[in-house]
This record gives structure tokens, sequence and C-alpha cells, in this order.
């Protein structure tokens, strides 16, 4: 049976509640990867729209976008195929690579 959710582990992920935001009526929750790395979810219908957010460090889109994809792989996919570790892989290259 597929997972009906795509949580993030609380040991690596913190919730950053003051930054929560709603686009179109959908509410998203933020979080900080390692207490670092800003990340935003939500769900809806069956997919998980969870992403790695270098905008809210105030970097521009020219400054990482040669790793958008890596960022977004998890932003629209169906939740039953939404693999945490990976997940985790992209977290730990874009936290790395940006702000080692």
């Amino acid at each position: 049976m597929a997972n009906a959710r795509f949580t993030l582990n609380r040991k690596l992920f913190t919730r950053w509640n003051e930054e929560d935001f709603s686009d179109d009526g959908t509410k998203f929750r933020m979080y900080l990867y390692k207490g670092r790395l800003p990340i935003s979810q939500t769900s809806w219908n069956g997919s998980t729209f969870t992403c790695i957010r270098l905008d809210y460090l105030g970097l521009s889109y020219h400054d990482y976008k040669e790793d958008l994809s890596i960022m977004d792989e998890f932003n629209g996919i169906e939740i039953e195929h939404a693999d945490k570790e990976k997940f985790i892989a992209n977290c730990e290259y874009i936290l790395n690579k940006y702000l080692a």
C-alpha cells in the first residue's frame, strides 16, 4: 500500500512556521533542513509539492538555475513515487553546494 503522505523527518527538518504562505488558496508549510536549507511543502489530490527554496536565502534564480531540476524534483509528483532518501540526498547536495 502506498504512503498517503510524504512526511519530513523531524530530526532533519524543523518547522519554520513564520514563513508559511498561501498561493491561490493553497497553504504551504515551510521547513528548514538541518536548520539551514528552506523547504516548502504542501500536498493535494495524491501529489506532493515539496521544493528546496534557495530564494528564501536571498539567492537569485541565476545563482542556482543549473540545479533547479534537483530542487524541484519533488514538486508535483505522486506521493507514492516520492522517495524520502532521494529527497534527503538532494537536500544534502544543495546544502553542500550553496551553503558550505
